[in-house]
């Protein structure tokens, strides 16, 4: 809740609204049923794999929307503290990797990452930059980042739980690919 600033108090949500009827959905709503993540049945999916979820051409340039999933979802997610670590060391790393990478965030469910990128030429160039990532990220002594000036909730880290958790994606690399199980 919003307790300042120039608004005064709380800020009211204008951008929900309550329909009566539900025509289907916009045409990226009705895109998304058919490529994005309401259609990944989640009790078929085998993790670990990577995959892109939506990709929009903004002009010339080419967004790119990829699911990192890293456990196997509604069986085993990340503690808050691995996910917190490998979220800072994928967004730092990856971006050392590739300039393409523009938002690495946590999936709610702590089951994996959403990773934006611009530009991005393909997965291999993506399974690529993570495997890179990954690598480092097993080397880690200390959690980038993890600090009470450049972190919301510095406390919350585990360098040993990234560089393992890590070490596992990499042992799956050559299935990554493959989104369920055949």
């Amino acid at each position: 809740m919003n307790q300042g600033g120039s608004h005064g108090g709380y800020i009211e949500p204008t951008c929900f609204a309550y329909v009566e009827t539900y025509d289907g959905g916009s045409k990226l709503e009705q895109s998304l049923r058919t490529i994005g993540p309401t259609e990944v049945d989640h009790r078929t999916v085998s993790a670990p794999y990577l995959r892109i979820v939506e990709q929009r051409a903004e002009g010339t340039v080419l967004l790119t929307q990829w699911d990192f999933r890293v456990t196997q979802p509604n069986v085993k997610r990340m503690s808050t503290a691995t996910a917190h670590s490998l979220e800072h060391c994928l967004g730092i790393f990856l971006r050392e990797e590739t300039q393409s990478v523009l938002n690495v965030g946590p999936m709610g469910c702590l089951t994996g990452f959403y990773i934006t990128t611009i530009g991005m030429d393909g997965y291999d160039s993506m399974a690529n930059a993570l495997d890179r990532a990954l690598r480092v990220t097993t080397t880690i002594e200390s959690v980038p980042l993890a600090n009470d000036r450049q972190c919301g909730w510095a406390g919350d880290h585990s360098a040993e739980a990234a560089a393992r958790i890590a070490a596992d994606l990499l042992a799956f690399r050559a299935e990554w690919h493959q989104v369920t199980a055949e």
